[in-house]
């Protein structure tokens, strides 16, 4: 299984990792034309549709270790794929240059984190609705009333429910990234929505509390959905970190 579609040449690369569950083709739109740029296609998304798994976290980092290998790369996670990212970033193995996480998830640090994530997995199986579920965590109202809203409901609707609920179960299984966040020496923008109920502004916070070189910025009005709202927001903060990390001639 192949995981990264690559597009575009030269220069230092973006690599666009979702979250769950996430289209991977609107990674692409959080990502300026004109460089090289890969998205993730994780088990059951995209180009891995039918693909059954992996869905462990270490055996997705190191096929995407192994991908990558030793190109320049800036790290571009959205939601549970800035935790992905950040997983990335603590092993040290890629030639990290910078990273940009919007509204990232940061591990389960207590059982009722775990249960909670759990319960979600336990509900996409018995047919909760997918849509009221998005519409409730990661839209604000003004969102939910927006044309653009559409889309992030129709993927929603589009998820396969058992690949959902296994990805939800092996992230309650992983190590949570706070305090293992010291060495990853490289700049890191963080953004999140100051009305996210999906992944917090608190956590946002934390994690630039810990990471040596993070800039935070909190999106006015903003849920979860940072891609499809203030897509040129996201755009300029990722191109902004791709042409810091270009080496200067």
């Amino acid at each position: 299984m192949k995981l990264i579609e690559w597009r575009g040449v030269g220069g230092v690369a973006a690599v666009a990792i979702p979250g769950i569950p996430q289209d991977p083709e609107i990674l692409f739109q959080a990502v300026p034309g004109g460089g090289r740029c890969g998205v993730v296609h994780l088990p059951g998304y995209g180009a891995n549709r039918e693909v059954p798994g992996p869905h462990d976290f270490a055996e997705i980092r190191r096929a995407l270790e192994r991908e990558i290998g030793d190109e320049p790369v800036v790290l571009v996670g959205f939601s549970g794929g800035g935790f992905r990212a950040l997983q990335l970033a603590i092993a040290g193995r890629l030639n990290l240059k910078a990273m940009v996480l919007l509204a990232p998830a940061a591990g389960c640090e207590t059982q009722a984190e775990r249960d909670a994530y759990r319960g979600l997995a336990a509900g996409a199986r018995a047919g909760i609705d997918l849509v009221d579920v998005v519409r409730t965590t990661s839209l604000t109202q003004a969102e939910a009333a927006d044309p653009r809203a559409a889309a992030v409901f129709a993927r929603a609707e589009a998820t396969s429910r058992e690949n959902l609920a296994l990805e939800l179960e092996a992230y309650t299984n992983e190590e949570p990234v706070f305090g293992r966040l010291g060495a990853v020496d490289v700049p890191v923008d963080l953004l999140v929505g100051d009305e996210d109920l999906a992944t917090p502004p608190v956590i946002s916070e934390r994690l630039a509390a810990e990471l040596p070189r993070a800039r935070l910025q909190k999106v006015p009005a903003a849920g979860h959905a940072l891609i499809t709202f203030h897509g040129d927001l996201v755009r300029g903060v990722v191109g902004d970190a791709i042409q810091a990390a270009r080496p200067v001639r």
